[in-house]
């Protein structure tokens, strides 16, 4: 004989099983906050670090917090600091956007001296009947995840109030029950989890690929014998220049000649190449965005680019956009190919290339982002786009950075960057070639990437399916 299982209905948490019962979150346990009072000092002092804490992107990218990502800092004795326990969850209540406001990780490690970073509160559990995995599941379903959002408030930074999170309501099984849900949900996550690993390392080394690539063609050019090497510096330059000569029927007459760029990390490019630096490269001089808050986007004024408006294929997000006042928006215009530079966060060092996406829009940009008009009798705004995605680039980024306490790279920096010039003509070539070359490694991260998302949707949907009782427990 087979049961029928009947749900009740609720507008806010659609339909979950009868014998389940709904709960406030002020029922189930208690917020407590993060880290307070500190200083900058405080997380770069090596000397004296003798704490950790859990930084925000652990609980914003994944549901697990892991004791590999955390991160030192200095607590003092004096201190009244909240350490964070194992079972406890975490909630993000500071973002600059919505898909990430109200995100919840569990922490399921026992460690001692671990606290909590200042963006988010922590959430300890304090009712018996309620399993913690079970709730960082429920909590993570894309329903109760929208749900949540809609509580935030704020245009440039999304913030959750403690009484809101306090009063949301879940539903709940049996405590049995929760356990066998979140068993049966750690299992195909498990296994969910190392597909999605695989992928990421495939892609990976396709971004490798496709990085060593562009790296070749904006340091050496297209054609370039390493055999045929010139240093300008060599006191036997005169004779190697004559070998080179003699033996120039050794060697196909389309290749070019090297010599040493004088630049540690840049290494030796084509002779006829110059050397300059960003600054001698662009119209008029590296400029700072607006350090200004969005307003509701309105398609009168300038629209507002923020780093978060960059998807990750470089392309502008056309979602959650915001706008700032004529007056305001027209000292940081934007005009078609200038490269953005982000000076500090996590994408610090990351670049941009800005191209029009309507032409009865205009454009300008936020203060994390410094702004660099290519001089295209110079420079193509393509090919200094293309040099920033290069390996050489990325080496003196972390020259910058081995140098500095904190990871940040303002105008003073970048405006002094070497940059190996073609000719132009050759800069043309160079973009087509990097495109060309490019395109079939492109496609293949966009496959996997598209199998990342799939199998990602695949997981939320079964996620949502169980916490909301509509997987049979014979499954389960």
């Amino acid at each position: 004989m087979t049961t029928t299982t009947t749900y009740n209905k609720s507008a806010c948490l659609g339909n979950y099983p009868a014998h389940w019962k709904v709960l406030k979150l002020k029922h189930i346990g208690f917020l407590y906050g993060g880290l307070s009072g500190k200083t900058g000092e405080d997380f770069l002092n090596e000397k004296n670090f003798n704490g950790l804490y859990i930084p925000f992107t652990s609980i914003c990218n994944d549901m697990t917090v892991k004791s590999t990502a955390l991160k030192p800092v200095v607590i003092y004795e004096d201190e009244n600091q909240n350490e964070v326990l194992k079972n406890d969850l975490f909630f993000l209540m500071s973002s600059e956007n919505f898909a990430d406001i109200g995100k919840t990780a569990i922490l399921l490690e026992d460690l001692e001296k671990v606290y909590l970073n200042s963006f988010c509160k922590g959430f300890r559990i304090t009712n018996t009947e309620v399993d913690a995995k079970f709730l960082n599941y429920c909590l993570n379903s894309n329903h109760n995840r929208q749900l949540l959002a809609k509580e935030g408030n704020g245009f440039t930074r999304i913030n959750l109030r403690k009484n809101n999170v306090m009063s949301f309501e879940v539903a709940l099984p049996p405590y049995q029950e929760q356990i066998q849900i979140a068993h049966y949900l750690d299992n195909q996550s498990q296994k969910i989890n190392h597909f999605i690993a695989k992928k990421q390392q495939f892609i990976a080394l396709l971004k490798e690929q496709r990085q060593s690539v562009i790296n070749e063609a904006v340091t050496k050019g297209l054609n370039y014998d390493s055999s045929d090497f010139y240093d300008e510096n060599d006191l036997n330059a005169e004779k190697k220049n004559q070998k080179n000569h003699n033996n120039q029927k050794n060697h196909s007459s389309d290749k070019r000649r090297m010599k040493d760029s004088g630049i540690k990390w840049l290494g030796a490019i084509p002779e006829h190449w110059k050397i300059m630096r960003l600054k001698n490269c662009i119209n008029g001089k590296l400029k700072y965005g607006a350090n200004e808050s969005g307003y509701e986007y309105n398609p009168n004024w300038y629209r507002y680019i923020r780093i978060t408006d960059f998807t990750k294929e470089g392309l502008l997000d056309e979602h959650n956009k915001l706008s700032l006042p004529i007056e305001i928006g027209v000292e940081y215009e934007l005009a078609d190919g200038d490269i953005l530079f982000a000076r500090s966060g996590a994408t610090v060092g990351k670049t941009f290339q800005f191209r029009f996406v309507s032409d009865e829009e205009k454009y300008c940009y936020a203060g994390y982002l410094i702004k660099a008009s290519p001089n295209e009798n110079i420079i193509l705004s393509d090919f200094l786009m293309e040099y920033t995605n290069s390996i050489v680039f990325e080496n003196w980024k972390n020259s910058i950075f081995s140098k500095a306490t904190i990871e940040n790279i303002g105008a003073d920096k970048y405006c002094v960057l070497k940059i190996p010039i073609p000719p132009l003509s050759e800069q043309t070539q160079i973009v087509s070639y990097i495109k060309a070359e490019t395109a079939t490694i492109d496609t293949a991260i966009a496959k996997a990437e598209r199998e990342i998302e799939l199998i990602k949707e695949y997981k939320e949907a079964m996620i949502a399916e169980a916490v909301m009782g509509k997987v049979k427990m014979s499954e389960l």
